[in-house]
């Protein structure tokens, strides 16, 4: 029967590859021919003669022959002299300088591209005017590959004074006759000095800067303009894609961990289509029933998933996380995650937003951070084609050992003796019904084998300086472990493209995805737990085994086994994003988004998942569900910089719109006649169906005021938003919000230049202090609904169902309200070699949305309302990176982090009146639970006890004030720090990654789950070095309970509220290791490639800890835990 299922799932495997992959090569078979014919199509063999012709007509002429792109300037175009050549058989250099011959322009040929502009006059016009005592200088700024760079910033160092370049990238600046230099910056590139003599006159002087490779220089987004860490007011950490690609994940979200301070990123399951929790800065909100997420924005459009019944979470004092495109909740993983269906290789980059400064533009939408993810681009050049392919397998790190056979059969007599019953063949099938020598290892039946991991890429890219072009495609499975099914997979389809006019005055990039995905999962009700002698799964026919199971077929474990949940769905997601330069320094920008996923999931119980033998006929049933979730978004602003003086001024503002909906309908159908008709709802003889939809619209207002004085030695960054929500009532719609940020480079202060140590050489100090709003509140609660489910039922009258209000509306309650500050530090050492940060935030969240409990007479149990209860967040967060070492044949780069986030509850007004009453407590986390102080075993009788309190000779919990009495020792799961820990080795063509991360942590004691089914009969089996620790006989000095069929292991209170129910889940995980080589340069070339390179990588490759269970971050002893991934693959770019 197994290789019946496995059989099945390869064939739904290879439908979905082959769909899929067949498109894919035909689009790609296109392309490259279509290339390959480009690059043909560039030859330089040039013949032409022309009489007096436009310089534009013969351009066009070279371009049909020689395949060459032009750009001229419209000012050279203009005055360009008509054109009278003959050559033949020249190539494009000799081309074009006939063409050129006699007129006061300049060309330059970079790849298959051409520039023309006007030459530098040797004199300035202006020069006169400013006399014998000034210099002028002018020329161009351009990147290394020849772009013009657009708002770059001159200034002679002697005084300040400065200008932008245009949008050709042009300067013209004058100063005083003198020794001077001047200094070049743009945004993200090392900063330029070059000096002017003061015997120079006029100066042309053109400056080509390249990329900054240092921390400090690297790119930071700050709202919705762009500038560099050591110029940035607020608190942003960027992680590269490279390092994400690292990574052999399904999703780019886990790929996070260890490698941000100040956030923690849980994975809810092991499958690799999962839900993913992230938090950032500890938990804000009360209402444990809403999400803690950031905003994720992918390309400067929101993403995700609006959530009509956020997911519980399994531990109390947890806040829910996202179903995502699981909204109908039927998948046993919780859900599938937004972001399983983006490739990491696609990514350029993720940006963490985590202060007021940084996330204040965002308005509500970023209260709990923001995430911001940036795709790869087009590179200009020659059509490069590149792959990759990788191959590898999965398979979980620990199977706990549990009593073989004759040991587990010892434990039930003595269980049986203990409790003073006969065992017989209803109460014990293990003892009497099933083989008492036969032995299963269920742990390994059920996760011990190996599966399958499968991920391919693809990229073609190129373009010229105006136009620039991506399109990538991938494919990626990862099977599940589960014995009968079970596969996670994904592909994608995405193109990038980029351009920008002659005149650099109007750009646009359109980006658009499509995605198909695939899940297939089964609930594993049974678990590790089971005797060993239980019969198997299945019969030799492949049906499942309940005779076998004799008097115990009642406790079957393994119908879920046939009880397959499949989710297939596509997502589709395009922004359209354009600037346009109305005049020097005056910028137009505007994003349009768009996102669409849509879902169809089927849940089977067919009848050969049921007991053919039972009173009650099988039924058999299947559930379709049906979900579409949708998000357009718009935004546009002004932005305005100059220079004054020696301050640089950037103002912003703007308007955003978002409207996102989601919904899902379910049919559910009973009655079959047989299995084969599962797959119709017409084939059901019931029919029941039901659907739930909700929707949401913002609208906000945004401006910002940004301000770099003195060559950034002080920057000011200003933020104000007026946010609109329709989770609000007509007159609380709007919240106004603000931040404000401050930074200073300290090292530019001559006072403490001179006693820093010189293997100092930056110091930046940083703050911030503002306020956001957030509305974590159900759609409507501001109205009236109306529905036929009431409370109290009420009979039809003439045939129709009365409707009757089902909430207590509310249109008063307004925005909750997040405060919050910071500082911090940054270090630099060694000309920029080696960084350090420290951080400190606090943040206050008040003005709580909460629902208030209100007296039944009212006919409803609470209405939503603003509770002044205050929650408070502190957090240190230290990081440092560097280059070791770095000589030429080998380098060491390192980073690391270390956060630690303390939550409580500040104030609570009337708290012993709310629905929290029993669980909150003033000064207390929100995450803790409180439990019995555990005080042993008693030698005599062999059962748990716990402290008696309060002397009342009971053990209870007092829900009028948590904390007090028998349970006050406060418990709380919450991380207690990170730390994170990244290394890169690289010798010559080899390089080594490796990424470790330490996490302090409480979590649910294995021991105790297993414990907890230890008197249910067959479900009992304990762990193997829980055996000799058990109580036996009276005067016993045991750490486990008496064995029993009948009692939880003790008289008064249960062990898993106790203290001992929890132990240390703190763990040191390498969770990420690859080795890659890069193929010599003859090798490849000879292979007729540009790039060639040999990789094997590693997902949780090796994990220290004293956690008894199977993985400390996914507990208990059914879930699925985290798996290690092992891959090989090669890739090579042409």
């Amino acid at each position: 029967m197994d290789k019946f299922y496995l059989t099945y799932c390869k064939k739904l495997t290879g439908q979905f590859c082959s769909h899929y992959l067949l498109k894919c090569f035909k689009l790609g078979l296109f392309i490259l021919l279509a290339f390959a014919n480009y690059k043909s199509y560039g030859q330089s063999n040039i013949t032409l003669k022309t009489n007096k012709e436009a310089l534009n007509s013969v351009l066009k002429k070279i371009r049909i022959q020689s395949g060459y792109d032009f750009l001229i300037d419209a000012e050279a175009s203009r005055t360009a002299k008509p054109v009278t050549i003959d050559i033949k058989q020249a190539s494009i250099d000799d081309a074009v300088k006939a063409c050129l011959a006699g007129q006061q322009l300049t060309y330059k040929i970079t790849e298959h591209t051409v520039v023309i502009k006007l030459k530098l006059p040797e004199k300035p016009k202006k020069i006169d005017s400013h006399g014998k005592d000034s210099v002028v200088v002018t020329g161009f700024v351009t990147s290394s590959d020849a772009k013009p760079l657009i708002g770059a910033t001159v200034l002679f160092l002697s005084n300040n004074k400065g200008v932008t370049t245009d949008s050709k990238g042009r300067y013209f600046i004058t100063t005083n006759r003198g020794k001077d230099s001047l200094v070049f910056r743009f945004i993200g590139y090392n900063p330029v000095k070059k000096a002017i003599s003061d015997r120079q006159d006029n100066v042309v002087l053109d400056v080509v800067m390249e990329e900054a490779r240092n921390e400090l220089d690297q790119v930071v987004v700050q709202g919705y303009t762009k500038t560099t860490k050591r110029e940035s007011t607020g608190d942003v950490t960027v992680i590269s894609g490279d390092e994400i690609a690292k990574r052999p994940v399904m999703n780019p979200l886990l790929a996070l961990q260890g490698k941000v301070p100040g956030v923690t990123v849980t994975p809810i399951t092991g499958s690799a289509s999962g839900p993913v929790k992230i938090e950032i800065r500890g938990r804000k909100g009360i209402n444990e029933s809403f999400t803690g997420e950031p905003l994720y924005i992918i390309d400067g459009v929101p993403a995700g998933v609006l959530d009509i019944r956020p997911q519980a979470a399994s531990t109390i004092g947890q806040s829910a996380f996202s179903a995502g495109y699981d909204q109908a909740g039927l998948l046993p993983s919780g859900g599938i995650s937004p972001l399983f269906s983006l490739d990491a290789k696609n990514i350029e980059s993720i940006s963490v937003l985590k202060d007021a400064d940084a996330t204040a533009i965002y308005g509500s939408r970023g209260a709990n951070g923001v995430i911001l993810i940036t795709t790869k681009k087009g590179k200009a050049g020659a059509p490069t084609i590149g792959f990759d392919i990788n191959r590898g397998v999965n398979f979980v790190t620990v199977i706990q050992q549990r009593l073989n056979t004759p040991q587990y059969l010892a434990t039930r007599r003595e269980a049986f003796a203990n409790d003073g019953i006969a065992p017989t063949p209803l109460n014990a099938p293990e003892l009497f019904v099933f083989d008492q020598n036969r032995y299963t290892d269920w742990g390994k039946y059920l996760l011990g084998g190996t599966a399958n991991n499968t991920s391919i890429g693809g990229n073609i890219s190129g373009g010229d300086k105006l136009h620039t072009y991506l399109i990538s495609g991938d494919y990626g499975s990862s099977k599940d472990l589960t014995t009968v099914s079970g596969v996670n997979q994904r592909g994608s389809l995405s193109i990038n493209l980029s351009n920008q006019t002659a005149d650099q005055r109007l750009s646009y990039n359109l980006i658009a995805s499509y995605a198909l995905y695939h899940v297939n999962q089964i609930n594993v009700e049974a678990n590790a737990a089971l005797a060993p002698n239980a019969p198997a799964a299945f019969t030799d026919k492949g049906d499942l085994n309940w005779a076998g199971w004799g008097t115990a077929r009642s406790s079957f474990p393994f119908a879920g086994l046939l009880r397959p949940v499949d989710s297939r769905g596509n997502t589709l997601s395009a922004s359209f994003t354009t600037r346009y330069l109305i005049l020097k320094g005056l910028d137009l920008n505007a994003t349009l988004g768009y996102s669409l996923a849509q879902g169809k999931t089927t849940k089977k119980t067919p009848l050969a998942s049921q007991d053919p033998t039972l009173a009650d006929k099988p039924v058999a049933e299947s559930i379709f569900s049906t979900s579409d979730a949708g998000n357009k978004s718009a935004r546009i602003n002004l932005s305005y910089n100059f220079l004054v003086g020696k301050a640089k001024f950037n103002f912003l503002s703007g308007a955003r719109y978002e409207e996102r909906y989601s919904g899902y309908s379910t049919l559910r159908g009973r009655g079959y006649a047989n299995d084969a008709l599962l797959n119709s709802i017409v084939g059901a003889s019931i029919v029941a169906g039901d659907d739930e939809f909700a929707k949401y619209k913002y609208l906000g207002f945004f401006a910002q005021a940004t301000v770099s004085f003195d060559n950034a030695k002080y920057n000011l960054n200003l933020n104000g938003v007026r946010d609109g929500s329709s989770h609000f009532g007509e007159n609380n719609r709007f919240g106004n919000f603000w931040s404000i940020g401050l930074s200073w480079n300290a090292e530019q202060e001559k006072w403490i230049k001179s006693w820093l140590p010189a293997f100092v050489s930056s110091a930046h100090f940083h703050a911030s202090i503002g306020i956001s709003g957030s509305d974590p509140v159900a759609d409507y609660k501001y109205l009236s609904q109306y529905g036929n489910y009431p409370i109290q039922p009420l009979p039809s009258y003439g045939g129709v169902a009365p409707l009757l209000p089902l909430i207590q509306p509310n249109p008063y309650f307004q925005w909750q309200v997040n405060r919050s500050k910071e500082v911090g530090l940054n270090l630099a050492f060694l000309d920029d070699r080696l960084n350090f940060s420290v951080a400190y935030s606090l943040s206050r969240c008040n003005n709580q949305l909460l629902d208030f409990l209100t007296p039944s007479i009212t006919g409803f149990n609470s209405v939503v309302a603003n509770s002044p209860a205050d929650v408070q967040n502190r957090t240190w967060e230290f990081s440092f990176s560097g280059t070791l070492i770095n000589k030429e044949n080998f380098k060491w780069n390192l980073s690391t982090n270390y956060s630690f986030n303390k939550n409580y509850l500040l104030a609570y007004p009337n708290l012993e009146q709310s629905p929290y009453a029993s669980t909150l407590k003033i000064g207390k986390s929100l995450d803790v639970q409180y439990v019995t102080k555990y005080t042993g075993v008693d030698p005599l009788t062999g059962f748990y006890t716990f402290e008696d309190r309060d002397h009342d000779g009971r053990i209870r919990y007092n829900l009028e004030a948590p904390g007090t009495g028998d349970y006050y020792i406060p418990i709380s799961t919450t991380p207690k720090f990170d730390i994170g820990l990244a290394n890169t080795f690289t010798y010559k063509r080899l390089s080594v990654y490796a990424n470790i991360i330490l996490k302090k942590q409480i979590g649910i004691s294995p021991e105790f789950i297993s414990e907890k089914a230890t008197f249910a009969g067959i479900t009992g089996n304990l762990p193997a070095y829980l055996f000799e620790q058990r109580w036996q006989h009276p005067g016993d000095k045991a750490i486990r309970a008496r064995l029993s069929n009948i009692g939880s292991g003790s008289k008064r209170g249960s062990i898993e509220s106790s203290d001992a129910g929890y132990t240390d889940a703190s763990y040191i995980r390498l969770s990420a290791l690859e080795c890659a080589y890069q193929m010599p340069d003859k090798w490849v070339k000879k292979l007729g490639l540009n790039s060639l390179s040999i990789k094997l990588s590693g997902s949780n490759i090796f994990l220290i800890t004293k956690y008894r269970g199977l993985d400390p971050e996914v507990q208990g002893t059914n879930a699925i835990p985290p798996f290690r991934t092992i891959t090989g693959g090669l890739s090579a770019s042409l």
